[in-house]
Parts: structure tokens; C-alpha cells; sequence
């Protein structure tokens, strides 16, 4: 048992939260204590100030007033603001180009890692179309798709890629194209 010194009221020791600065490894003050003192701060400090940032409830029931604080303090903070995005992605940038890969795998054409990884296995490391072989670091791989049902191909060099979707993926065109090389090669 312990006794909060907010309500001076005997608690178990479930009812504290935790602090490892303090002899018992508990909060001095009870979680229902703590958690009325956040709710009135939060209603005395959030109506309305252009210097504190909005938090919780209040961030979706004041959208302008929210976004009109965000924009004045990123117009004041500006340059600390930028140099900090820059130095976090100098640091990450191996890191964070690998996650918004993967993500982008994931988001774009359902794909996981792995499964992108077995296709390029399964391909031998080339293009599905043309057989040039994929340089990973500068020749990357291109996830071909069908832009009708969204169902993932093969992997396509940038080329074959381009190719496919600069004619619109229509069958036609390819046969008209393929004529007009023909007859054109014919013609020399």
C-alpha cells in the first residue's frame, strides 16, 4: 500500500505509475491524480496559443488554428528546422532510401522484399524482356504491372519498361510498331 500525495488517499501499488528515480520504483503521485492534472493542463494551456503546440482532442476539433500554428512556427524555425532534416537523413540516408524501398514495394504493388528478392532470383538478375543483366546500384530493376487489374508482371530493365508504357500496354501498338520496323528495315 502506498499513499498518494495529491488525494492523501491509501492505494495499492498497481495504482502508481512507474519511476525508477525513486526508492520504490513508483510515481509519488496516482494515476487517476496524474491523468485529472493532465486533463485540466491540457484544457488551461490548449484553447488558444500560437506558442505552445496543440496536442490530442483539441488538434481535431481547431484544424485551421492547428495548421495556423504549425505554419508560423515552421516559418520562424525555418533554418534549425531544415538543417536538422538534413543532418538526420545524411546520417539514415542508407537506411532510410532501404525502408521507403520496401515501402514503396508494399504500397505500390503489394509486394514484400521478399518476394521482389525471388524475383529476381527467378529471372536470373535480368530483364524479363530484353535478358540484360540488372546492375543493382545503377541499373536498377523496374516492377512491371498491369495498369488495368494492378497484378505485378516480371521485373523490367528501364528500357522495356518504358517501352511497354509508352505504348500504353496495347498489343496494337506493339504490332503496328513492329510492321513499321519491319518495313522500314526492308526499305534500306
Amino acid at each position: 500500500m502506498k499513499r498518494c500525495s495529491t488525494c492523501k488517499i491509501e492505494k495499492e501499488e498497481c495504482d502508481f505509475g512507474k519511476d525508477s528515480t525513486k526508492k520504490d520504483g513508483l510515481r509519488h503521485v496516482c494515476k487517476l491524480c496524474t491523468k485529472k492534472y493532465h486533463k485540466q493542463y491540457n484544457k488551461d494551456h490548449y484553447v488558444y496559443s500560437t506558442n505552445i503546440r496543440p496536442i490530442g482532442k483539441w488538434s481535431k476539433l481547431n484544424p485551421e488554428i492547428r495548421k495556423e500554428v504549425r505554419l508560423k512556427h515552421y516559418s520562424e524555425n525555418k533554418d534549425s528546422i531544415n538543417a536538422k532534416k538534413r543532418a538526420w537523413r545524411e546520417t539514415h540516408s542508407k537506411e532510410n532510401a532501404f525502408q521507403q524501398r520496401k515501402d514503396a514495394l508494399k504500397r505500390i504493388y503489394g509486394l514484400t522484399l521478399d518476394q521482389y528478392n525471388d524475383m529476381l532470383k527467378n529471372q536470373n538478375n535480368k530483364c524479363a524482356i530484353c535478358d540484360r543483366e540488372f546492375d543493382l546500384d545503377k541499373f536498377k530493376p523496374h516492377v512491371d504491372h498491369s495498369h488495368i487489374n494492378k497484378k505485378v508482371r516480371a521485373l523490367l530493365c528501364i528500357f522495356c519498361n518504358h517501352a511497354l508504357g509508352n505504348l500504353n500496354d496495347d498489343i496494337n501498338l506493339f504490332n503496328k510498331a513492329i510492321n513499321y520496323l519491319n518495313f522500314h528495315s526492308n526499305n534500306k
